[in-house]
């Protein structure tokens, strides 16, 4: 994949949640938005935004608008609308949800069930999470192997704004490639939340959708789960062997659907 992609996406994408704000609940697509920006100043001849693109003097616009088309083209049997999981969300619980310090909000969470997590954790590795100083990160797989849904989540003592005002495009690299399988316990809200309302001129056939959906669907049943035998040596230890992470996501965050370390949807839900 094109270097010039994770990064130039990455920056559109990010500087584009930093001026929509964190007040209201919303999706889109980096690829659409940049390919909206590119061809706007391809027709007028006019430098790109620089609010929103940092590129530097010998960026090819027409090139990277090709490239831009190819992975459009890839995703064209991918449905991208929605999460649908590559194993079982069976676990939904009423759970409270802090808007900010004042707003509490019961919505309904969902989970995995232990057997089936332990499962993953110990047989598939698919569960990855990592943190830095600012966010706690979490990746789960979507039954496209390609791709996964990551949800960024401000610690405990950060709110979201001031947080992803600080985020560059290398953090947020850095923190995808530090993802680390685990034996995660997660539990995330289920949310809709509709594509932002700012002026695209150009509109994708592969996101021409109006809301982006959080779900339980999924494709596939795991089955019970089998506990790998512990190493008697006590050296070897697999990731289900632990105690499992807590991920709690009870306040407002950011999300991205991936593909490798290309964001291909970026939103931000509040829980309004």
């Amino acid at each position: 994949m094109p270097s010039q992609l994770p990064s130039v996406l990455t920056t559109v994408g990010l500087n584009l949640l930093r001026k929509i704000g964190v007040q209201t609940s919303v999706f889109f697509s980096p690829i659409e938005v940049s390919l909206s920006f590119i061809n706007s100043s391809l027709e007028s001849n006019e430098l790109l935004p620089t609010d929103i693109f940092q590129v530097n003097s010998d960026f090819d616009e027409g090139d990277f608008k090709e490239k831009l088309e190819m992975l459009e083209s890839d995703l064209e049997e991918k449905n991208l609308s929605t999460t649908t999981g590559r194993y079982p969300f069976s676990v939904h619980r009423k759970k409270q949800f802090g808007i900010d310090k004042d707003i509490i909000k019961q919505l309904e969470f969902i989970s995995m069930e232990a057997d089936k997590n332990c499962q993953i954790s110990c047989d598939q590795e698919e569960n990855m999470s990592t943190e830095d100083e600012d966010f706690k990160v979490l990746s789960i797989p979507m039954a496209e192997n390609s791709l996964s849904f990551v949800i960024f989540l401000p610690k405990e003592d950060k709110s979201l704004s001031e947080s992803l005002e600080k985020l560059e495009t290398e953090a947020f690299q850095s923190l995808l490639h530090d993802l680390s399988f685990m034996y995660i316990d997660f539990q995330i809200p289920v949310f809709k939340v509709p594509k932002t309302s700012e002026t695209l001129t150009y509109s994708s056939r592969i996101f021409n959708f109006q809301e982006f959906e959080l779900t339980d669907k999924a494709v596939e049943d795991i089955g019970k789960c089998r506990i790998i035998p512990r190493n008697s040596t006590g050296i070897m230890q697999a990731a289900c062997e632990t105690i499992p992470l807590p991920f709690l996501v009870d306040h407002p965050f950011f999300f991205a659907v991936m593909t490798e370390n290309i964001p291909l949807i970026l939103g931000i839900f509040n829980g309004k």
